[in-house]
């Protein structure tokens, strides 16, 4: 349980960091293209390498952060931010794509077209270990949780489906990262509220809208990934 006065730290440290700047932009940029070219390349190694720099953690912490304490200005400014990176995501994706030679979807590609309700269990397991190692000041667990969660290659791929013009493997990559990002901010905002970082329940103003829409975007996500998991599970018994 932190008190008071180190759960109002942490807030402010988890928003500032969070925060848009040219950094951030440059290295979802720099993340995304090595996450393409490592997709292209059906790499592993080069797609981890890309998952380790993706900055995309930070800001999705302090929209977990902003659900926790139901802060609607911090929530917007850090969907914002979320928002910046995956379109550098996908635009970076489509472009080299487009210019480069190799087309093929390869096994890594495939891999991020069928997400299913395990990659909802991998999210938020990974989110619940990055919330803990933010809130007990253990940052190197992060990067096990970045490697977890994937939140950059998804994006690549879904500029790699716009690229070669194949809308499903665009819409399957970007429901995958929906779920990466569902899952991470609610486990965040899940650890937040538990360890005490979050705001008093006192300070908090709920609504009942807030409630249903929350558990509306879970079963919109849940839903298609319910689908696919049946599907896979009948394709891998024949």
């Amino acid at each position: 349980e932190l008190s008071p006065q180190d759960a109002y730290e942490l807030r402010h440290e988890v928003i500032d960091e969070g925060a848009l700047s040219q950094g951030y932009v440059l290295m979802c940029a720099l993340s995304a293209g090595i996450a393409t070219l490592g997709l292209l390349q059906s790499s592993t190694a080069v797609v981890i390498g890309a998952m380790l720099i993706s900055p995309l953690m930070s800001p999705i912490a302090a929209l977990g952060f902003g659900f926790a304490s139901i802060d609607g200005q911090r929530i917007r400014d850090a969907a914002k931010v979320v928002l910046v990176g995956a379109l550098i995501g996908i635009a970076t994706g489509m472009l080299l794509t487009l210019i480069s030679p190799i087309h093929t979807a390869t096994p890594e590609i495939l891999a991020r077209t069928e997400p299913t309700l395990l990659d909802l269990a991998v999210a938020l397991l990974s989110g619940i270990a990055g919330g803990y190692a933010t809130v007990r000041g253990k940052g190197g667990t992060a990067i096990g949780v970045a490697i977890a969660t994937a939140l950059m290659p998804p994006l690549a791929t879904v500029g790699y489906g716009l690229g070669v013009m194949n809308p499903a493997y665009a819409l399957g990559a970007f429901l995958l990262f929906l779920t990466n990002l569902s899952a991470i901010a609610f486990a965040f905002a899940l650890i937040a509220r538990l360890s005490g970082a979050a705001r008093p329940l006192a300070n908090v103003e709920w609504k009942p809208r807030y409630v249903i829409a929350g558990l509306g975007a879970f079963l919109v996500l849940a839903t298609p990934l319910a689908l696919t998991l049946v599907r896979v599970s009948q394709d891998a018994s024949l």
